[in-house]
């Protein structure tokens, strides 16, 4: 910054085409401020107050690093007179050069009273603004700076990163696209990071590649490069990419778990499960490679298998809630549910500050027709942990225990189900309950409005089809209610299959999280 500064500074000095600070500027931009200074100290004896050549003589000093030398010169200017904009603004930014933010803050916020548009004074503050975290305020500046902060790539990358602490990530990654190709990996892996943090995922991985040009061997740029690929759905690239790491003698455990989720996208199941299983022999204590080798099993219907690798990781690891969790949703899925029960019961004592187990362990109660078990278990669980799995299966257990049309109960399974959809509305089925007890009520525009959107999230869902005729009907939309009467033959309630099998599908969902 303070080469950039004397740069812009110069003309201003020597715009009265007086020869001493002609020769003095030119002294200093060709690198010789020793002799700048020698011409300029004899006029400052004859003119102690000479605001230009004080000015000059600091900018000499600073030119040479002597930065409290050349301060001694620049407070002269100010004491002689406070507004003289050339000296206020080389004072703070040898301020900012020596760790003195605080003197430096004030001195450029004193500039921009005098002159409101200077560049470098917006660009200073926003750096200041942003190591003290107030990103609101560095954003602000930067964009004041005149795109000072697209011309270097340690202010761009800042400006990206106070852009994500404000919440405005399209901002960022537009930023970012300005990186010039010949900056150096760190500031490209910088860059990528930031970009992979927002979820641009195929930028993230282009910033990535160019770090790694920097060391084609380097680990943490081609594994984040691999990770980038896989996350922007590049999945040949992320094989390929994860290959030269292991070609490279890189044999890592979190490698092969990112290799395992590419192969799997690929179709190659087989592959995916021996990375897993290499991962997991290399870093036996880690639980979640078993977890993601029995999820995997589990997505393909290999049930045995997942009982065997879930046997594995329990044998190595036999306090781990999770692998208990994902044991009891295998035997579950083989309809041993009385084994999935003391598996979620362990989970639930292994792991009491997670709701996984709990909700597992209700849904393993409703499928053995202990409804009201499955009520106490979740509503205890819902006053200290209100998320929406809980939330959700509370109300399915108080459906599934009978409800009074009107009761209290009724309510409650209501109010579970409205607070399970607003903490997370990507999820169908407590929609479709929700919506089925609205109705129920007479509530027939916002039952509508759920079951729509769940509709939205599953076209296919039968369920939630048939009630939305039902809906229709009732409001006396007859011919969109045939519409959608004629999508299924008949009403189809879900099945109790559906729901467990559902459910536990989710809580693997939420347990990869």
């Amino acid at each position: 910054m303070q080469k950039l500064c004397t740069a812009l500074m110069l003309p201003a000095l020597v715009c009265a085409q007086g020869t001493i600070y002609e020769q003095s500027a030119a002294f200093i931009q060709s690198g010789q401020p020793a002799k700048a200074v020698a011409l300029l100290e004899p006029r400052l004896h004859e003119a102690p107050r000479d605001l230009k050549a004080m000015t000059l003589v600091g900018m000499a000093y600073s030119a040479e690093n002597q930065r409290e030398s050349a301060n001694r010169y620049f407070r002269q200017a100010l004491e002689a007179n406070p507004a003289y904009a050339p000296a206020l603004k080389n004072l703070a930014i040898n301020e900012l050069a020596i760790g003195d933010a605080a003197k430096a803050q004030t001195h450029f916020e004193a500039l921009l009273k005098l002159t409101p548009a200077d560049p470098i004074a917006h660009l200073a503050l926003a750096d200041i603004d942003f190591a003290a975290k107030r990103y609101a305020s560095a954003v602000a500046h930067y964009e004041r700076s005149e795109n000072l902060y697209l011309r270097e790539p340690p202010s761009l990358i800042r400006f990206a990163q106070a852009c994500v602490g404000v919440r405005q990530p399209a901002k960022a990654a537009a930023a970012l696209a300005h990186m010039p190709p010949d900056a150096d990996s760190a500031q490209h892996f910088a860059a990528g990071s930031v970009l992979a943090g927002i979820r641009e995922y195929a930028a993230a991985a282009r910033e990535f590649e160019l770090a790694r040009g920097g060391d084609p061997g380097a680990y943490d740029a081609g594994f984040n490069l691999t990770l980038a690929y896989l996350n922007s759905g590049q999945y040949d690239a992320a094989v390929r990419s994860g290959r030269e790491l292991l070609s490279q003698g890189f044999r890592k455990p979190e490698l092969f778990n990112v290799l395992a989720q590419a192969y799997e996208k690929q179709g190659k199941t087989g592959d995916a499960y021996e990375a897993l299983r290499t991962a997991a022999n290399l870093e036996p204590k880690d639980p979640s490679n078993y977890l993601d080798l029995i999820a995997l099993c589990v997505t393909h219907k290999n049930f045995d298998l997942a009982l065997e690798i879930a046997g594995v990781g329990v044998e190595r690891l036999p306090d781990s809630g999770q692998l208990h969790l994902q044991r009891g949703i295998a035997f579950a899925m083989k309809e041993q549910f009385e084994d999935a029960r003391r598996e979620f019961e362990t989970a639930v004592k292994l792991a009491p500050g997670s709701s996984l187990g709990y909700v597992a362990l209700g849904l393993m109660l409703l499928q053995m027709d202990q409804p009201a078990d499955a009520v106490a278990l979740l509503r205890k669980r819902a006053r200290t942990s209100g998320d929406y799995l809980t939330l959700w299966f509370l109300g399915e257990s108080l459906n599934r225990a009978g409800l009074a049309e009107g009761s209290a109960e009724e309510q409650e399974a209501i109010d579970a189900l409205s607070r399970s959809v607003a903490l997370d509305g990507g999820v169908a089925q407590p929609r479709i309950l929700l919506a089925k007890l609205l109705a129920r009520r007479g509530r027939l525009d916002l039952a509508e409005k759920h079951l729509s959107r769940a509709l939205q999230l599953e076209p296919d869902n039968v369920s939630a089809t048939y009630q939305l005729a039902q809906v229709y009907q009732k409001k006396g939309d007859s011919a969109r209610a045939r519409q959608l009467f004629a999508k299924v033959s008949k009403a189809k309630a879900e099945e109790r299959e559906q729901l467990t099998r559902g459910g536990l599908r989710q809580i693997l969902t939420e347990g990869a999280r």
